[in-house]
């Protein structure tokens, strides 16, 4: 299997026994499309499935497959989407899994490649493995920003390299998943399913709130006098615009004096929410003052 160039699409030519490998490290094209996978479903490359015309990831992988030796390792690049994507994909997903060859998926972060911003992983695939579980790592956020890409320092791929060496759950980096436990998920693979990576945000200062409240409270009082002294200075400009000049103003004072009778009254028990139905503007009138506004017929000195 070849895409380079001007290739579109995958080059399938068998030429007999392909060379085994003990290590492959593979980067192939994502999500490439093969409109003609029906003519390769002979090809005993591809015994554990076809994939979709539009998503032809899975056809690298097991390419990349048929030329592993016995015992060897395959680290696979690939896109989020062959963790979950379902119908043909989800059965191949499924027949690696039951095969016992998938070994580990680490996710790493986004905008990681010059030439594409989206996350990535590795997918770790292994023949004649002896453990019946699969290392899920998320390395997603073990990154810094370098100009206009992310990068991962010595010390964040460390931390990866051993969190794989030790195959065991780490906080928010890494579990270690039984076959059952990911039949159980209907074999989605997706990592957020195995690893929590949650931080609770912290619970805000009661004080702090309180005084942004009021400032906020404060600053919407200030605009609303600064709404009521710019209207008083509009005028219509024929007696009807006028007329509706007067209903604004009038409109104006009663949310006012609405507004300030609920606040006096607050204390007092009175019932609040059919104090704030009371008070809501009429929409009609509403509607019909940025209606003329929007037509012209309203002009400040």
């Amino acid at each position: 299997m070849q895409s380079c160039g001007e290739f579109t699409r995958p080059v399938l030519k068998p030429k007999g026994a392909p060379r085994k490998w003990k290590r492959i490290v593979s980067n192939p094209p994502y999500s490439l499309k093969f409109q003609d996978v029906d003519k390769v479903a002979d090809d005993p490359r591809f015994s554990y499935g076809l994939t979709p015309s539009g998503f032809s990831d899975f056809l690298f992988v097991q390419d990349a497959l048929s030329r592993l030796d016995d015992g060897g390792t395959l680290v696979e690049i690939l896109p989020h989407g062959v963790l979950f994507r379902g119908k043909k994909e989800e059965a191949i997903r499924k027949n690696l899994i039951d095969a016992n060859l998938i070994d580990a998926i680490i996710g790493l972060p986004d905008n990681l490649f010059m030439n594409t911003g989206i996350p990535v992983l590795l997918m770790i695939l292994k023949k004649g493995r002896k453990r019946d579980d699969i290392l899920m790592v998320d390395a997603s956020k073990e990154y810094v920003k370098e100009g206009r890409v992310n990068i991962m320092t010595l010390e964040q791929i460390n931390r990866v390299c051993s969190a794989v060496s030790i195959r065991r759950d780490i906080d928010k980096l890494s579990h270690v998943t039984t076959l059952e436990e990911i039949r159980g998920n209907g074999y989605n693979l997706n990592i957020p399913r195995y690893v929590d990576t949650f931080e609770p945000e912290p619970v805000p200062d009661l004080l702090e709130t309180l005084a942004e409240l009021k400032a906020i409270n404060m600053e919407i009082d200030k605009t609303e006098r600064e709404l009521i002294a710019m209207a008083a200075q509009l005028v219509g400009t024929t007696p009807e615009a006028q007329e509706i000049v007067d209903k604004a103003n009038a409109l104006y004072k009663e949310y006012i004096n609405e507004k300030n009778k609920r606040s006096n009254t607050a204390a007092g028990g009175n019932d609040r929410e059919s104090q704030e139905r009371e008070a809501l503007p009429r929409k009609g009138d509403a509607d019909r003052i940025v209606g003329n506004q929007r037509s012209g017929q309203l002009s400040f000195f």
